[in-house]
């Protein structure tokens, strides 16, 4: 049975390999009106694997503390790059990091006065946190520390996303750079 319901949810998460992908199409007609029990079961045992280093992810986190208020899409992208962090969610955590440093650059440059720049720059372009980088250490060198942080992780990123995924260590310390990222740009 637990193969079975390990199937069926394959199905639903990945693209199976064809064998597995028959097995799956048969078992999701045999187990239709049970299909919430057996994922359910699935499910359950997988997260009973997984929840004590979710703890752990968790406990190693340091609290992060901003000095104004965050705008509400950084903050979204730092909610979503915390949950697939703490679920293990490797390319996904390192994908929004990018992201939330993204729109944490474009919001001190609006803030520092830098929008018509930003607009300029968008307009020639294109969007690219490469490029918006470049533009904020121009107009924006209180922030070379955060700005030089933010191009590590863009790097990394890139690469996780295009050649391989990031050893362990790695992980964890792009994701607690855009954090530490995050709040050095808070400090206006």
């Amino acid at each position: 049975m637990k193969e079975a319901e390990r199937l069926l949810a394959v199905g639903r998460e990945t693209i199976p390999r064809s064998g597995a992908n028959e097995v799956s199409e048969g078992l999701d007609g045999v187990f239709r009106d049970d299909m919430h029990e057996r994922l359910s079961n699935f499910h359950a045992r997988r997260l009973s694997k997984q929840f004590p280093k979710i703890i752990d992810r968790a406990v190693d986190l340091e609290l992060l503390t901003v000095d104004y208020e965050v705008p509400d899409r950084v903050r979204r992208y730092i909610e979503e790059a915390s949950k697939a962090y703490l679920n293990g969610q490797w390319i996904a955590c390192l994908i929004v990091c990018r992201s939330a440093i993204e729109f944490a650059v474009r919001d001190q440059l609006e803030t520092s006065g830098d929008g018509s720049e930003l607009d300029k720059l968008e307009s020639q372009k294109g969007d690219s946190l490469f490029h918006l980088l470049e533009l904020a250490k121009e107009t924006m060198g209180k922030h070379r520390d955060p700005l030089e942080y933010a191009e590590e992780v863009r790097r990394r990123a890139n690469r996780a996303v295009h050649a391989d995924l990031p050893h362990v260590d790695e992980r964890r310390d792009m994701y607690n750079l855009t954090r530490k990222i995050v709040h050095l740009l808070s400090r206006g």
